[in-house]
C-alpha cells in the first residue's frame, strides 16, 4: 500500500497550522487547508517529555 502510495506522486499543500490548545497532558491541534478543509488532532504527552498522537483526523467536515 505504501509503495503504491509513494509511486502515485501525490503532492501535499503546506497549510496554516492553528495554535495548539493545551490542557494539562493532552493538546489539540489543528491545521486550516489550502482548500478551505481543517485537520485535527489529539496529541499525548509521554513520560519523557515527547508527544504521541492519539487522534489523527485528517478533515474535519463543517
Amino acid at each position: 500500500m505504501f509503495e503504491a502510495f509513494a509511486a502515485s506522486g501525490r503532492k501535499f499543500q503546506r497549510g496554516e497550522q492553528r495554535p495548539a490548545a493545551i490542557n494539562g497532558d493532552l493538546a489539540l491541534t489543528s491545521t486550516r487547508l489550502a482548500d478551505g478543509s481543517i485537520t485535527s488532532e489529539v496529541a499525548r504527552r509521554q513520560a519523557d517529555g515527547t508527544w504521541l498522537w492519539v487522534i489523527d483526523r485528517y478533515s474535519v467536515v463543517w
